[in-house]
């Protein structure tokens, strides 16, 4: 099972990093994930949730 945040789905990008001489160089770009207490249909779980997400949550609740 891959790391994928629960409320927008966001995961794993692809990339490419560029050295001096512009080649090209493959790599994965990670979600900021943290694993919250998250309550769904009246369930609370732990599950991954990205900052961003996280962040919009916290400023909703006030």
């Amino acid at each position: 099972m891959s790391k994928e945040c629960v409320l927008c789905g966001k995961s794993k990008m692809k990339g490419a990093t560029r050295s001096k001489s512009n080649i090209k160089t493959n790599r994965t770009y990670n979600a900021n994930l943290h694993k919250v207490p998250v309550e769904i249909n009246g369930t609370t779980t732990t599950e991954y949730v990205c900052t961003k997400c996280l962040k919009s949550s916290k400023k909703n609740v006030k």
